[in-house]
């Protein structure tokens, strides 16, 4: 390895600080100090059912849960399944559940009844958390299986052959274990799903240190809200894990909007008044075009950040979201289900972070490495390290690493991971000199037009420059001549009319010949998400190729 070419967070952290100690352990060490000053302070908040928890009463709580749960047959390596749109209670039981040094996984909530019976087999799981609108489908995926399940419901109704969370909370606590030996390296704590954007979701084992080690690696940034944060992001994937227990250990109120609509979203806001708000890129390309709403945003001086997570926000989104809310910080961050968050970026109209021009493109930086990270670029096919401004793709080490995939009855699968700890992410960028990354595309996305490669997320970028588009996807159509063409699905504002052709004219007046939209210009109602709340590019390509999935395309 040429160390000359490794990039490393300018903010000195030694994995050292990070203490040997159970999660559990780790947090409640954290509240008990900082109840002091929070008094009544509520947690976590659910804006749909209003269900509360306060900073006072996490403690007691999970205790009486976890005793509950012990004396119904908890064991420590257990896993419990959940599978709601409720966070606070559900975040409540998980924290029991590893303070009896067992397992969490939680999975898309409107998923196939197959599906959720082929992922409790995976883990032999015999606790399992619904609420409901979930039930119905967990009762049937628990009846296609030869062991016993507990199910616990957090709705407000009751369920049949289910234990309620009031049920719960009125255990006395006794049964809770006056130890419990847990290994903070090898114990395994938390499996998240991957977003499966280039395949089926895989399981992504994290152990207590691995936890541990990125809210500690969060708490040496200056740019991390204090105050609040407000999310729409799924409540089973590593964003609300990182910012809800960041948020238990900072003292901040974090309200989850369980499931995302423009009809309500700025209501929300109104209503809370939140510090932070956490959104998708594809979220903040409308939330950027709301003029009359974030003008009423920076009259009220109500948002101090804006975090955007999940993928990399295009150049149009950032410089349209700093100048409509120029005292509004912007944080850009880059990361993976298999290590957390790899990288922070922040800054507004008064001091951002300039647009990189590659390829005809401009890129907008991730930011740098957060503390206790590492990472480097290397050659996609000959693995060689390269320099600064080289693309390629990126490894990252830090001591936040996963486990390894999940593999049912086997040890955990560590492919993507070499023997001197480096992962492959699978994603194309490059560093600048003063060590700012900038992610270009996932690999898997790229297509070749004629012997020039292709990343869909370039032209996507420049596409939503233009004032009428909402949003755009592109993807790379087979083509018997030049292997693939660039076509686009586009979102446009309302009452604006179509025109493939000026759609066509704006990216070729941008881009270089073999980046243009030889493929056409569809347009489309709303572009497909997938569970994890990214672009669903497989549901894109059959709508790119599929007219009658399209609804309505022009040729030009």
């Amino acid at each position: 390895m040429d160390e000359e070419f490794v990039v490393r967070s300018p903010i000195g952290m030694d994995p050292v600080e990070i203490p040997n100690i159970s999660f559990p352990d780790f947090v409640l060490a954290k509240v008990e100090k900082n109840l002091p000053l929070l008094g009544q302070k509520p947690w976590l908040i659910d804006t749909a059912s209003g269900n509360t928890v306060y900073f006072s009463e996490v403690e007691s709580k999970t205790r009486k849960i976890a005793s509950f749960l012990a004396r119904n047959g908890f064991k420590k390596g257990d896993v419990l399944h959940f599978v709601t749109y409720r966070t606070a209670f559900s975040c409540l039981i998980q924290f029991a559940v590893w303070r009896l040094g067992g397992v969490t996984r939680g999975s898309y909530q409107a998923e196939i009844i197959e599906s959720y019976e082929g992922v409790l087999k995976e883990t032999k799981c015999k606790f399992v958390m619904v609420d409901d609108e979930t039930g119905h489908l967990l009762q049937a995926a628990i009846g296609g299986l030869d062991w016993k399940v507990t199910l616990i419901t957090i709705g407000d109704r009751l369920l049949r052959g289910a234990i309620t969370l009031a049920e719960i909370l009125e255990d006395d606590g006794t049964a809770f274990p006056k130890s419990i030996p847990i290994d903070p390296k090898e114990d395994l704590m938390c499996i998240f799903n991957t977003s499966g954007t280039t395949g089926k979701p895989k399981g992504v084992l994290h152990s207590h240190y691995s936890t541990i080690a990125i809210l500690t690696s969060f708490h040496g940034l200056k740019c991390m809200p204090t105050k609040s944060f407000m999310a729409s992001t799924s409540n089973f994937g590593v964003v609300n894990f990182v910012h809800g227990f960041l948020a238990l250990c900072q003292g901040c109120t974090f309200y989850h909007i369980a499931k995302y609509e423009q009809s309500n979203f700025f209501d929300l806001i109104f209503h809370y008044k939140p510090s932070n708000i956490i959104l998708y890129p594809y979220v903040a390309t409308w939330f950027a075009k709301c003029s009359a709403e974030l003008t009423e945003i920076k009259a009220m001086d109500i948002l101090e950040s804006i975090s955007i997570t999940g993928w990399v926000l295009d150049y149009a989104t950032t410089n349209l979201l700093v100048h409509q809310l120029p005292k509004t910080m912007l944080i850009t961050m880059y990361g993976l289900s298999e290590c957390f968050h790899v990288s922070v970026g922040s800054y507004n109209e008064a001091g951002k972070l300039p647009p990189i021009d590659f390829e005809g493109g401009k890129s907008v930086s991730s930011g740098k490495l957060i503390p206790m990270y590492e990472a480097k670029v290397v050659d996609p096919e000959s693995r060689d390290n390269l320099p600064v401004g080289a693309k390629g793709e990126i490894l990252v080490r830090s001591p936040t690493m996963m486990l390894g995939y999940l593999v049912p009855g086997g040890q955990p699968n560590r492919a993507d991971i070499d023997k001197h700890g480096w992962l492959k992410t699978g994603d194309i960028g490059y560093f600048d000199k003063d060590g700012n990354i900038y992610i270009q595309e996932r690999i898997k996305f790229i297509f070749k037009y004629f012997m020039r490669m292709v990343s869909p997320s370039e032209i996507e970028s420049v596409l939503q420059e233009h004032p009428d588009v909402v949003s755009a996807g592109v993807v790379g159509v087979p083509d018997p001549e030049s292997t693939c063409l660039a076509r686009a699905l586009v979102v446009l504002r309302p009452g604006k009319e179509r025109n493939a052709k000026e759609l066509y004219n704006f990216v070729a007046d941008r881009l270089p010949n073999y980046k243009h939209l030889h493929g056409g210009v569809h347009f489309v109602e709303k572009l497909p998400v997938n569970a994890a709340g990214k672009m669903d590019r497989k549901t894109l390509m059959a709508m790119a190729i599929d007219k009658e999935l399209s609804g309505f395309s022009t040729e030009f």
